[in-house]
């Protein structure tokens, strides 16, 4: 009683927060876009009423066009300065109008359903110039300002309508997270149809924003230093993958008032990039090695910049594409990394910090790779006296020699790794001294190959106490052993079974036939998992019949589209069967790559291999995270 008298003052003490209406609009993904075009012409006897009230009217019919059934496209010319009359948009342009285009970065952030595209015609110097900013009201973010110039009168309209296109900045909301990086991505419009050319492509991105109940309504909030680098798109579906960079934990964690995780394209291009480092006071840096990785970090093959000059200043050669993946090698710290989106072509500024998280990160990694060589140690010797003192020995015949040496090869890992647990505590409390999320990567890192080695050696005693007791329930405990190895989960369920049926007393085989039985089962009902899993199983990673890598091309969306199915039942037991299929398919890949040569006559088919290739690398990224972390909720929730 006592405690329940507790709990009430305890709730009945938290605070008490207001609450709009719960009219939050969870069906706005299925909607079109409502493109509202906002127009002003600076008064200049060329940009008359008639030229402008035509230039509004082809820029709105082009983008309908282009969009199509995906959005519905409305267009409005603004003249009469101070008659805003509580019109949204129109306000909106009166306050660029009056007080400049930065005042938009000021707006209140209560979403809304309507993007808001302002454009302001000039004639400057015997040229026409378009600025447009755009405001979405799906996310609350503004874009960057444009400018573009033309002295033909007839360019104009294709100015103002590559701006708009550049800009549109497709919406969605993240519907899951896989790992700490994949990402799925539902798209707004989806299933109304795909725009001509406004859409997205692989290798763009999109920033993340933040939806959350107030008190007067809901806001969205974007999410600084954090990006969604886009790997997949599948139009048809209305979805895309995105590999997540940021530099905070949990980014995406929700607290009481949060109700969603919107997503907006950039405006990238496709330009050289330009950076600036800074020290926390905004002096140059000078001195510091610059490098890209074209296709992120995870990917390697990092191409040197160059260095910054006395200004801080350095700069690309080549043409980067709509995202830098940037790394500065920082002495006496190590490396940032820092994914920087091309937005327009002015110079970023990245701004170097000696702060408590760098020196975190610089003592945790001396402790981390202190403690990594002595475990590599370990292992190498672990892997060298297993393959001689117990498999070669097994297959020269001699059995009980290996068995003898594989009990003494077990303990000896056994010490090592209490050995390591202990060192570890060292990398552990570097890691607590402050808040890196580097620095607790790598104490994660650790604990996860630690674990492994440990496991490496329950599973060595386990199998001398196989070869020293072949019973027939032994026997056939050793076979279910070997297929699940092989990953052949049915097999090893029937000889779990047949283990157990010769010996009911064997309480770790009964848990691990539950276990196995309880991943391993579809429901009855579930036609979509039942036929996934045989795909993947009879065609995808088929290990008898594999697949010509023509075959590979030709079933790789489908087996995504499977991967997804399996995924949303958190079946990670079929996932790894796919993720061996993956490294076969990978292989067939690459052979057919190097046998084909470099002969014109195969220059296509070379071509359509590497875009299979890295489609797989992408794909194979996105399944191992979610196997992973799907695995490791698992083990902590079991």
């Amino acid at each position: 009683m006592r405690r329940f008298t507790l709990l009430l003052l305890l709730v009945c003490s938290l605070p008490v927060y207001a609450q709009p209406k719960d009219d939050y609009n969870s069906d706005w993904l299925k909607e079109p876009y409502q493109l509202l075009i906002v127009v002003h012409a600076e008064p200049h006897p060329l940009l008359t009423n008639v030229f402008v009230e035509q230039f509004t009217r082809d820029l709105g019919d082009s983008l309908q066009r282009d969009l199509g059934r995906t959005a519905k496209v409305s267009t409005l010319v603004y003249r009469e300065t101070g008659k805003a009359g509580g019109d949204g948009p129109k306000e909106m342009m009166e306050t660029v109008i009056t007080r400049g285009w930065t005042e938009l970065d000021s707006l209140p952030k209560q979403i809304n359903p309507t993007k808001v595209h302002l454009i302001r015609l000039f004639y400057v110097d015997g040229e026409y110039e378009v600025q447009s900013r755009q405001v979405d009201g799906d996310t609350s973010t503004v874009s960057v300002l444009r400018k573009s110039r033309t002295t033909d009168r007839q360019w104009i309209t294709r100015l103002a309508a590559l701006q708009v296109a550049l800009d549109f900045g497709q919406v969605g909301e993240v519907t899951e997270q896989i790992g700490e990086q994949t990402l799925k991505i539902r798209l707004r419009a989806h299933g109304l149809g795909v725009p001509e050319t406004i859409r997205l492509v692989q290798g763009e991105t999109m920033a993340l924003c933040k939806v959350r109940r107030t008190a007067t309504g809901y806001t969205s909030s974007k999410i600084d230093e954090t990006i969604a680098f886009i790997t997949n798109v599948d139009a048809v579906k209305g979805e895309v993958t995105a590999r997540l960079y940021t530099r905070f934990e949990n980014v995406l964690a929700k607290d009481r008032q949060t109700i969603a995780f919107r997503a907006i394209k950039l405006g990238t291009r496709v330009s050289p990039i330009q950076i600036k480092l800074v020290d926390q006071d905004g002096n140059p840096i000078g001195g510091y090695s610059v490098s890209h990785f074209p296709s992120g970090y995870e990917n390697g093959g990092g191409e040197t910049i160059g260095t910054t000059d006395t200004q801080g200043r350095v700069a690309s050669k080549d043409i980067i594409y709509h995202v830098g993946f940037v790394r500065v090698l920082i002495a006496g710290v190590g490396k940032l990394d820092t994914p920087i989106p091309l937005i327009d072509d002015q110079p970023v500024i990245v701004k170097i910090s000696g702060n408590d998280a760098a020196r975190v990160l610089d003592e945790t990694k001396f402790e981390y790779d202190r403690w990594m060589k002595a475990y590599k140690v370990i292992a190498d010797n672990f892997g060298v006296d297993y393959k001689l003192l117990y498999t070669d020995l097994m297959k020269a015949g001699k059995e009980k020699e290996a068995i003898a040496n594989l009990d003494k090869i077990a303990k000896k890992i056994k010490e090592d790794s209490d050995d390591l647990a202990k060192e570890l505590e060292r990398v552990k409390k570097a890691a607590s001294g402050g808040q890196s999320k580097e620095a607790n990567k790598l104490v994660e890192h650790a604990v996860s190959v630690l674990k492994e080695l440990q496991n490496s050696s329950k599973r060595m005693e386990e199998q001398v106490a196989l070869e020293l007791n072949p019973t027939e329930d032994r026997i056939f405990l050793k076979q279910a052993i070997a297929a699940e190895e092989e990953l052949d989960f049915d097999k090893a369920i029937e000889f779990y079974k047949k283990s157990l049926g010769k010996k009911r007393d064997q309480p770790k085989v009964e848990a691990k036939l539950r276990s196995l039985e309880l991943r391993w089962k579809t429901q009855y009902n579930d036609k979509e998992h039942k036929e996934a899993r045989e795909y993947i199983l009879k065609v995808w990673a088929n290990k008898d019949k594999p697949l010509t890598w023509e075959q590979v091309e030709k079933e790789i969306s489908k087996a995504e589209m499977m991967f997804d199915d399996i995924s949303k039942r958190g079946d990670y037991l079929t996932v790894f069967v796919l993720l061996r299929g993956n490294l076969k398919n990978l292989i067939t890949l690459n052979s057919a790559r190097e046998s084909l040569g470099n002969s014109e006559e195969v220059q296509e088919k070379q071509g359509i291999i590497e875009k299979v290739r890295k489609q797989l690398i992408d794909f194979n990224k996105r399944a191992d995270d979610f196997a992973q972390k799907a695995y490791n909720d698992d083990i902590k929730g079991g």
